[in-house]
C-alpha cells in the first residue's frame, strides 16, 4: 500500500490537483466555447471575463467533489492510489453528469417539481436522475482508471511532455476555433444597387409568426369545423410541416425565417443575455455542451446579485432582417411584435417591437418608430385592453380560483388580449401604410402550451392521461373543464385573425403564416417537440397542395423572391418553388446576389438590463429558471 508521505505528496493536494485543475482546465475550454458562440471576440475583455468566471465555476465544483472524497479517504485510512482514483472518478462523473443532465427533461423535472409533467412523474424523475448518474460515474470509473496508470507514470520526463503538450495543444486549438467561429470579421464586396431593384413581385407579402401552432390541434379543429379560414388555406392554398431546429428556442427561429441564415451567423440565440461581473455584452447561447445546467447555474448567480441580466435586441444581431433589405431598397414595411426587435429600428414604413403593448408606458419611443405614432398606438392598446377574452379561459373575472391556479387563467387571458391587441394594431397600421411587406408575431398558442398543457391533454386524451394524486397538486376536474379548452378557444381566435388577414388580400398579394415549432401537448415542453407548421395563400401558389420540404430557413428568401427581389446567395435557405404555381414561376424568374452584408454590423451601444417584469414572465412560462 503506497501513501501520500512515501510520493512525497499528501491526499489532500492530490484531490486538489486532481479536482480544481482540470475543473479549471474545463472551464477555459467551455469559456473559449461561449466566447466564439456568443460572438464575444468583438470584445476581447468579455473574452478573459467569460474565461475567468467559467473557470472559477467549474474549479469550484472540481475543488466541491474532489474534497469530499479526500476527506472520505482519510476517514477510511486509504491509500494515496485509492485517492487518486476516487477522486479522478467522482470529478469525472461529476462533469459527465451535468453534460447529460443538460439533456434529460426527466432529470429537469426531479430538480424543478414546480412544473409538473403528465410522463415524467417524481418517482419516474428519481428513477431516471439515478440511471443517469449510475451511467455516468461508469465512464467516470473507466476515466478514473486511466488518471490511476498515468498517475504511476507521472514521474517519467517523457509521460510529463506529452501531457503538457497535449493540454496546451488542445487549449490552442480551442482559441483558434473560437476566434474563428465568430463571423463578420471581414468586410463584403458591396454590391448596393446593382440590378437589385424590385421587378414582377407581389404587390403584398404578408408573414404572420404563430409561435407553436401545431397540426396536430389543427387537425382537431378542422375535423370539428371551428377553423373556417385554416379550411379555405388548407383547399386553396399550400400547407404543409415547417422543419425546425432543435433546440426549439423562439428568438433563434424567429430571426432565422427573418434573414434567412443560422443562429451561428445572426447571433439572436435567446431571450436576454447573462452578463458576469466586468462583461459588456453577455451570454444567451448556452447551447453546447452543459445547455441547462450553465443557464440554470448564471441565472443563479443573478439572483444573488452576481451579474446581471440584459437585453439582446437588434443591436446584437450581426446580419441585415427582411425589414432592413426591403426598406434599403426604399420598399415599405411593417413590423409588429416579432422576436428581439426592442429597440425599434429605423425602417421604411413602421416598427413596434416585441411585446410593444407592455412596455408602451414605459418606453413608448424604443417601442414604436416613427415616434409620431405612440399617440395612435396608445390609443389602439388601450381600447383592445378593454377586450374581455373569458370565453378562452372558461372564468370570468369573479369566477377566478385561487392560488397559482388564477394566475395560469389570468395568464391565459393576458396573453389572449395580447395577441388580439397585436393583430389589430397590425392590421390597422397595415390598413393605412399598405406596405409591401407586412410582418406579425403571435406569441399566445406558445405561452398558453406551456401553462395549461396537462389540462388539455387530461381532457383530450383522458385514456391516455390520468388526473394522478401527483398531478391533483397543480390541477383539478374544474381546472381541466375550464383550461382544457383555452388551447383549443385561443387557435379558433388566430382563425379569426386569420380570416381578416384573408378578406384583406388583393389579387396581387400573399400571405404567409408559420410556426417556429409546434408544442407536444404531453409536456412542459417543445424543445423535442414536432415541426412547425407553414401555410401558403394567394396567387404565386398551388391550390391544395402538401408541401413536403420546407424549412425555417426558406421564408426569407421566400419573401424576397415574392417581392421581386434578388435572393442572396449567401442564405442557408431556398426559394420553395415546389409550392409555386409553375405559370407564375416561369414568368417571375429567380434572381440571386451575392449578399445583402454590404457593410459589417457592429454593437453600437452596452445592452441595457433586463427588467425584473421582463424576467418575470420567462420565468411564468418555463423560459429561465
Amino acid at each position: 500500500m503506497d501513501s501520500g508521505i512515501r510520493d512525497g505528496i499528501s491526499p489532500f493536494r492530490a484531490a486538489v490537483v486532481l479536482g480544481v485543475i482540470p475543473g479549471i482546465y474545463i472551464g477555459v475550454l467551455i469559456g473559449l466555447m461561449v466566447a466564439g458562440l456568443n460572438f464575444l471576440w468583438e470584445s476581447p475583455r468579455d473574452v478573459i471575463v467569460a474565461i475567468f468566471w467559467f473557470g472559477v465555476i467549474f474549479g469550484a465544483i472540481g475543488a466541491v467533489a474532489s474534497l469530499i472524497v479526500a476527506l472520505l479517504a482519510a476517514l477510511l485510512k486509504k491509500s494515496l492510489r485509492w485517492t487518486v482514483f476516487s477522486v479522478s472518478t467522482v470529478v469525472a462523473s461529476v462533469f459527465i453528469f451535468i453534460e447529460g443532465y443538460g439533456r434529460c427533461y426527466g432529470c429537469h423535472q426531479f430538480l424543478d417539481w414546480r412544473a409538473p409533467h403528465l410522463i415524467y412523474t417524481p418517482g419516474r424523475s428519481i428513477l431516471l436522475t439515478a440511471a443517469l448518474a449510475l451511467g455516468c460515474i461508469g465512464v467516470g470509473a473507466g476515466i478514473g482508471g486511466i488518471v490511476y496508470v498515468l498517475w504511476g507514470a507521472w514521474r517519467r520526463r517523457f509521460v510529463r511532455r506529452i501531457a503538457y503538450f497535449v493540454l496546451i495543444a488542445v487549449i490552442a486549438i480551442a482559441i483558434s476555433l473560437s476566434y474563428l467561429s465568430t463571423p463578420g470579421r471581414g468586410e463584403h464586396p458591396s454590391q448596393a444597387s446593382l440590378g437589385l431593384k424590385p421587378s414582377g413581385g407581389l404587390d403584398h407579402v404578408i408573414v404572420i409568426v404563430d409561435d407553436a401552432a401545431t397540426w396536430t390541434v389543427f387537425d382537431y379543429l378542422l375535423k370539428n369545423g371551428s377553423v373556417p379560414a385554416l379550411r379555405k388555406i388548407v383547399e386553396n392554398g399550400s400547407t404543409g410541416y415547417l422543419k425546425t431546429f432543435r433546440p426549439t428556442h423562439s428568438p433563434q427561429i424567429w430571426t432565422t425565417m427573418a434573414t434567412g441564415r443560422s443562429p451561428t451567423r445572426h447571433a439572436i440565440t435567446g431571450f436576454i443575455n447573462y452578463a458576469f461581473p466586468g462583461m459588456r455584452y453577455g451570454i444567451a447561447n448556452f447551447e453546447i455542451p452543459f445547455e441547462w445546467m450553465l443557464e440554470y447555474l448564471c441565472l443563479k448567480l443573478h439572483a444573488l446579485g452576481i451579474g446581471g441580466a440584459r437585453t439582446l435586441g437588434p443591436e446584437r444581431r450581426r446580419v441585415k432582417a427582411l425589414w432592413n433589405i426591403a426598406s434599403d431598397l426604399k420598399l415599405g414595411v411593417g413590423v409588429v411584435n416579432w422576436h428581439n426587435t426592442l429597440p425599434a429600428e429605423k425602417v421604411e414604413g413602421f416598427m413596434l417591437s416585441n411585446y410593444f403593448y407592455l412596455s408602451l408606458s414605459k418606453r413608448a419611443n424604443e417601442c414604436v418608430y416613427p415616434a409620431d405614432l405612440i399617440p395612435e398606438v396608445e390609443d389602439m392598446v388601450a381600447a383592445a385592453h378593454d377586450s374581455s377574452f373569458d370565453w378562452v379561459t372558461g372564468f370570468s373575472k369573479d369566477e377566478l380560483p385561487g392560488g397559482s391556479a388564477g394566475e395560469r387563467a389570468d395568464l391565459v387571458r393576458k396573453v389572449s388580449n395580447g395577441d388580439f391587441t397585436a393583430n389589430l394594431v397590425s392590421m390597422h397600421l397595415h390598413e393605412r401604410f399598405k406596405p409591401a411587406l407586412m410582418m406579425m408575431g403571435l406569441k399566445g398558442l406558445d405561452t398558453i402550451g406551456h401553462t395549461t398543457y396537462w389540462e388539455y391533454a387530461l381532457l383530450h386524451y383522458p385514456q391516455e392521461y390520468k388526473l394522478t394524486p401527483y398531478l391533483r397538486k397543480f390541477t383539478d376536474e374544474e381546472l381541466i373543464k375550464h383550461l382544457g379548452k383555452a388551447i383549443d378557444n385561443l387557435y379558433i381566435l388566430h382563425d379569426r385573425f386569420y380570416r381578416q388577414w384573408l378578406d384583406m388580400l388583393g389579387g396581387n398579394d400573399a400571405i404567409i403564416i408559420v410556426s417556429d415549432h409546434g408544442f407536444e401537448m404531453n409536456g412542459n415542453q417543445h424543445e423535442f417537440g414536432p415541426p412547425g407548421v407553414i401555410m401558403l395563400y394567394g396567387k404565386p401558389f398551388k391550390k391544395g397542395y402538401r408541401i413536403e420540404n420546407a424549412s425555417v430557413f426558406d421564408i426569407a428568401p421566400t419573401v424576397l423572391y415574392l417581392l421581386g427581389l434578388a435572393v442572396g446567395e449567401d442564405m442557408e435557405g431556398k426559394i420553395l418553388t415546389e409550392a409555386l404555381d409553375p405559370q407564375w414561376l416561369s414568368s417571375h424568374p429567380i434572381r440571386t446576389i451575392d449578399t445583402y452584408e454590404t457593410v459589417r454590423r457592429k454593437h453600437k451601444k452596452i445592452p441595457r438590463k433586463v427588467s425584473e417584469e421582463t424576467l418575470k414572465r420567462l420565468k411564468a412560462v418555463g423560459y429561465i429558471r
